[in-house]
């Protein structure tokens, strides 16, 4: 009996190292997807990767279901009113990754300084605008220094993910010129028999005309008196 009981708790021990081991596997899964999905837009809304990573890391740290006491929701903690005038639904992953780059973007266009975007999305542009920099807050303070620090580690040890993406957009845009110069060169070998017989054409008329003009007609007179 004791045996079986020991047999049996092994097992339990096993199944729950498992179970862990897995949940553990997913959620690195569902990190990189999420990682991709902020690249991704990124880099169509023109805002460095780099700088949203660094965000939402602050933010929820890749959490899709984390919710603030002061409601803001998501990877991008944005506030439902925030959302609203980005014309997003912050409950939906992509979505609220939108949104979240979207509303980086427009304080990129305002501020231009990421040192003033980031302290921004925390205390709101008018603070920015106030205080003409990063406002006095020791929360917004510290909120700017961590997400810079991260953001320069990235600039010097990119995510693997933004390098991925970067391979594969630069992978595509090869395919798309190989296969535009291609195009070209059947174009031009489809036209160039048409040319040629243009071309022909056009020397036939030349000659034609050359033939009928009162200068050839008085070389070939004058061929002829020789000849005689």
């Amino acid at each position: 009996m004791r045996k079986f009981t020991k047999l049996f708790l092994t097992a339990l021990l096993l199944l729950s190292v498992m179970s862990s081991s897995q949940a553990q596997n997913n959620v690195v899964s569902n990190q990189l997807a999420i990682k991709e999905k902020i690249v991704r837009h990124s880099l169509q809304y023109g805002v460095d990767p780099a700088l949203s990573l660094s965000v939402v890391k602050q933010e929820s740290n890749f959490n899709k279901s984390a919710k603030s006491a002061r409601g803001a929701v998501g990877l991008f903690q944005l506030m439902p009113s925030t959302a609203k005038s980005l014309g997003v639904n912050p409950y939906y992953i992509n979505e609220n990754i939108i949104g979240g780059i979207k509303y980086l973007k427009s304080l990129q266009d305002k501020f231009g300084s990421v040192d003033l975007v980031i302290a921004a999305y925390n205390a709101g542009p008018g603070a920015v605008k106030r205080h003409n920099g990063i406002p006095p807050y020791r929360e917004t303070r510290s909120y700017v220094k961590k997400i810079v620090t991260h953001y320069n580690y990235l600039k010097v040890n990119p995510d693997p993910v933004i390098l991925k993406v970067q391979k594969e957009i630069k992978q595509k845009e090869s395919s798309k010129q190989l296969a535009s110069a291609n195009q070209q060169e059947q174009t031009q070998e489809k036209i160039l028999p048409a040319e040629i017989e243009a071309i022909k054409e056009v020397e036939k008329y030349q000659s034609i005309m050359e033939s009928k003009s009162p200068l050839s007609k008085r070389l070939k007179r004058s061929k002829i008196i020789q000849n005689i």
